[in-house]
């Protein structure tokens, strides 16, 4: 089996290599491993005054395939590759990436820090927080886990995550998709939101 490939558009004039894996996906057997919900990763928030977000470069990139590497098969021109690599498309990478930030950080995980693929660094008072952070940046150092520099925040009193916005007073969902939400269009016609 060779999936299709293609580039999609990000954002800013960059482009992501992106695999078909819908007939893999249809095949493989499901990964139960669970990814946290809002509750659990907010749970113990309130009342903290400094709050982080890490974001791993590439996170599913970080990750060796060791087994089945055949089954990651795509054609480009009239070349076959695989992948030496989990990347965006196959249907168990977010379990899989979950489970190493969560063996990364199983220490930390609900003390320190929240593991939701990324993770949420939330602290107090300065001082507990600049020793979490710390305790954070070493291990995913040891895990040689990168993190993407542009796409973290430290020392805040409020952050965006998982579209809503964290801070001491709470938990809100986030303007920027109350907005969308608001501005939607209103349908002219059911058909279009209908799902066969």
């Amino acid at each position: 089996m060779f999936c299709a490939s293609s580039y999609i558009p990000k954002e800013k004039s960059k482009y992501r290599f992106c695999v078909d894996f819908r007939a893999l996906n249809a095949v493989t057997k499901f990964d139960p491993y669970p990814l946290p919900t809002l509750e659990e990763t907010t749970s113990n928030l309130h009342g903290s005054k400094y709050f982080s977000i890490s974001d791993c470069c590439s996170g599913f990139c970080q990750m060796s395939i060791k087994e089945h590497r055949e089954r990651t098969r795509f054609t480009v021109s009239s070349a076959h590759y695989k992948f030496n690599r989990l990347t965006f498309g196959s249907s168990n990478n977010p379990s899989n990436i979950q489970r190493l930030m969560d063996a990364a950080l199983k220490n930390l995980v609900g003390r320190e820090c929240w593991v939701f693929i990324d993770d949420v660094i939330f602290s107090s008072t300065a001082e507990e927080y600049a020793l979490r952070l710390e305790n954070v940046l070493r291990i995913l150092d040891e895990a040689n886990l990168q993190l993407h520099p542009s796409k973290c925040v430290f020392a805040q009193n409020q952050v965006k995550y998982l579209g809503y916005v964290l801070s001491g007073r709470g938990i809100f969902y986030s303007p920027e998709k109350v907005k969308a939400v608001r501005e939607y269009p209103n349908p002219r016609s059911i058909r279009r939101y209908i799902i066969s």
